[in-house]
């Protein structure tokens, strides 16, 4: 919850936490009552937690949609902001995906050796993508070390994927760092 509410005004943030705890107590309090075994409250909260990652996004965008927070050094996310760094958390996500899969093939060496670590470079470009909206620099830079490593670990999986990947990461890590100029112009 603090990635998403930081340099937002205390009191959105503080309004925010015991809405919040406010669910998860009730939760708590009718899964006791009607006896649901605890690894189902683990379970059902796992998925709460992935299902809400959109809605806590579009949560931290019409919080801030107005001015800046006082005393923020963070700039509020554009709906073009959002929207790459949407698109960058979907590319990081079919990352994971493809390299947690390529690295259970039995017959295919490289991948077995280099599939964790695309899986590592597309979690580090999920969390970049999403730091972007808080932090634009650290994002961008952060995006541009999970392209890089992503692309090189493609590579070095399957050589002829240099000519797929190297132009598949440019337009995002170029809008990544045009946001990061804007962002210091300002």
């Amino acid at each position: 919850m603090g990635l998403y509410t930081r340099g937002l005004p205390p009191d959105a943030v503080v309004r925010r936490r015991e809405e919040v705890g406010a669910d998860l107590w009730d939760e708590t309090e009718e899964a006791s009552l009607n006896g649901v075994p605890v690894s189902r409250i683990h379970r059902q909260r796992a998925a709460r937690l992935i299902n809400g990652i959109p809605a806590d996004i579009a949560w931290r965008f019409e919080t801030s949609r107005g001015a800046r927070s006082e005393g923020s050094d963070h700039m509020n996310a554009s709906r073009r902001d959002l929207a790459w760094s949407l698109l960058g958390t979907a590319i990081g996500l079919f990352f994971v995906w493809g390299g947690l899969t390529t690295s259970g093939q039995p017959n295919w060496q490289a991948a077995r050796e280099f599939g964790l670590l695309i899986a590592f470079a597309g979690a580090l470009g999920v969390l970049a993508s999403l730091a972007t909206l808080v932090r634009p620099a650290l994002g961008g830079w952060a995006t541009l070390v999970s392209a890089v490593g992503v692309t090189l670990a493609w590579v070095l999986v399957m050589p002829w994927a240099w000519f797929v990947m190297l132009p598949a990461t440019i337009p995002d890590c170029a809008a990544q760092l045009r946001s990061r100029r804007n962002t210091a112009a300002v």
